[in-house]
C-alpha cells in the first residue's frame, strides 16, 4: 500500500471522525434544550403554586426561547441555535443567582454549561466554544464574589428554597451525567470505527499481499512452464525442417511436438482461467445442461487423451436428467480433474467418471489408480495451496490445476471431497443439486 492510499485512507477516517462528533453534538444539543424545557415549564408551574410571581415570569420567558432555538436548529442555523441556548442558560443562572441567592445552589448549572459548552461547538465551531468558556468563567467568578441583591432579599420561604436546592442539584448532576454518557459513547463509537478501519486495512493488506504472490507466481510460471514448451517446439520445428534426419525419427518428433502442443494448449487455457479467477472476473452463469450433452463432451475429451496412455476410461452417466450449472465452469472442473487423474495414472490404470444421483443431489466423482495423494498434500489441495509433481510419465504441471477445480466447484456453490493414499490411487467428488 503506498502512502497516498495511506493518507487517503487517514483522511477519511477523520473526515468520518468530525461528522461523527458533528451529529453527536447537535443530538446533546437538542437534549439540552429539552431539558431546559422541561426545567421552564415545572419551575413555572412550581412558583405559580408557591406564589413566587418575582421568578415566575422570568420561568415563563425561557419557554419561547427555547422554541426560538429549536427553530433555529430545524431551519439549518444550528451555530446561532447553539449560540442561542448558551447566552439562554448563562442569563438564566446569572439572573436566577441574583434573585434567589446561592442558597439554592442554581451555580452549580455551570459546571454542565462548561462541559456542553466544549462538546457542543465541534470543527469549526469551537473558536466560538472557547470564546463562551472564557465568558461563563469570568460571569460564575462575579456572581461567586459579589453580594448584590438588585431585586431586594428572597421572599421564599425556607422549604422553597430546599426545593430549588434539591431541583438544581438534580438538573445539574443529570446534565453533567448526560455528557459524560456522551463522552463514553463517543469514545466507544471511536473505538469501533478504529477497529473496522483497522480490519479493512489488514483485509486490504491481505488481498495486496495475496496478490503480489499471484504475481510472482505467475511470472515464474510464465518463465518456466510456458518457455520451456516453446523452445522443445522450436528445436522439433527446426529439426523436422532439416533433410538429415530419418522419417522414423520425424514420425517420433512429430508423436511429441503434438503430445507438447497439446500440453500448452491446457496449460494456455488453465492459465488464462486462473487469471480470471484471480482477478474475480469469473461470474457463473448458471443454466439447464442436460446429462447426455456432458457425456459427450467427456467422451469425447477421453478419447484424446486415451491414444496416449494405455489407460482404460470408464464413463457411467444417467442418460436422463440435468444439472443446473454454468457449461464452461464444469467443462474446465473436468478437464483438471481428468488431466490430474491422468496424469498420475501408471500404463494399464483405469479411471472412472461417474455421475450418480444420491437423494436430491448428483454425485460427480472422478477416480483413478494412480499413486495416490499424501495426506499432508491431500490438506495442501483443499486449501487451494498449488504445488506440482512429476506424473508416472515424468509430465511436469504447472501447480494450479486442482487449485481451479477447488475455486471453481466453490463458485457453483460446491465443496470438492479428495480421498486418498499413497499408492491406492485417489477420488475426487462434489455434489450438485439435481434440477
Amino acid at each position: 500500500m503506498n502512502a497516498d492510499t495511506r493518507n487517503g485512507d487517514l483522511n477519511e477516517f477523520t473526515i468520518s471522525t468530525n461528522d461523527l462528533l458533528a451529529r453527536k453534538a447537535n443530538q446533546l444539543h437538542l437534549t439540552i434544550l429539552l431539558i431546559i424545557g422541561i426545567y421552564a415549564i415545572t419551575y413555572t408551574i412550581l412558583d405559580y403554586l408557591d406564589g413566587n410571581f418575582r421568578e415566575l415570569w422570568l420561568d415563563f420567558l425561557i419557554i419561547p426561547c427555547v422554541f426560538l432555538a429549536l427553530i433555529l436548529f430545524k431551519m439549518g442555523y444550528a451555530l446561532i441555535s447553539k449560540l442561542t441556548t448558551i447566552v439562554l442558560m448563562t442569563t438564566i443562572i446569572s439572573v436566577f443567582s441574583l434573585l434567589t441567592c446561592q442558597e439554592t445552589a442554581v451555580l452549580t448549572f455551570f459546571i454542565p454549561i462548561f462541559i456542553g459548552i466544549l462538546i457542543i461547538f465541534q470543527g469549526k465551531e469551537r473558536f466560538w466554544g472557547y470564546i463562551f468558556v472564557g465568558i461563563n468563567m469570568l460571569v460564575l467568578i462575579f456572581l461567586l464574589t459579589t453580594d448584590i441583591e438588585p431585586w431586594g432579599p428572597n421572599p421564599a420561604s425556607q422549604s422553597t428554597i430546599q426545593t430549588e436546592w434539591t431541583l438544581n442539584t438534580i438538573g445539574a448532576s443529570f446534565l453533567a451525567i448526560l455528557e459524560v454518557i456522551f463522552i463514553l459513547k463517543i469514545n466507544n463509537s471511536f473505538q469501533a470505527d478504529l477497529i473496522e478501519k483497522s480490519n479493512t486495512l489488514n483485509e486490504t493488506n491481505f488481498t495486496l499481499q495475496a496478490a503480489v504472490k499471484s504475481r510472482e507466481k505467475m511470472m515464474s510460471v510464465l518463465s518456466h512452464d510456458m518457455r520451456s514448451p516453446l523452445l522443445v517446439l522450436l528445436s522439433s520445428v527446426e529439426i523436422l525442417s532439416s533433410e538429415k534426419e530419418s522419417p522414423e525419427v520425424k514420425t517420433m518428433l512429430l508423436t511429441e511436438l503434438k503430445k507438447r502442443i497439446k500440453h500448452t494448449i491446457t496449460f494456455i487455457d488453465n492459465m488464462l482461467l486462473w487469471a480470471r479467477n484471480q482477478s474475480d472476473s469469473i461470474k457463473a452463469n448458471k443454466e439447464e445442461i442436460s446429462l447426455p450433452i456432458i457425456n459427450e463432451f467427456l467422451e469425447n475429451y477421453c478419447r484424446l487423451l486415451s491414444h496416449e496412455k494405455n489407460i482404460e476410461f470408464n464413463i457411467i452417466v444417467p442418460l436422463e436428467g440435468s444439472i443446473f450449472v454454468d457449461i464452461n465452469i464444469i467443462q474446465a472442473i473436468f478437464r483438471n480433474l481428468i488431466s490430474n487423474a491422468y496424469k498420475f495414472t501408471a500404463e494399464g490404470g483405469k479411471i472412472n467418471i461417474t455421475i450418480a444421483q444420491a437423494n436430491d443431489f448428483y454425485k460427480i466423482q472422478v477416480e483413478d489408480t494412480g499413486k495416490g495423494i499424501s495426506p499432508e498434500n491431500v490438506q495442501k489441495l483443499l486449501h487451494s495451496e498449488s504445488f506440482s509433481t512429476l506424473g508416472t510419465a515424468r509430465e511436469k504441471g504447472h501447480g494450479f490445476g486442482i487449485q481451479l477445480v477447488n475455486d471453481f466447484i466453490k463458485a457453483i456453490g460446491s465443496e470438492l471431497h479428495i480421498e486418498s493414499a499413497e499408492g491406492t490411487g485417489s477420488r475426487f467428488y462434489f455434489f450438485i443439486p439435481v434440477h
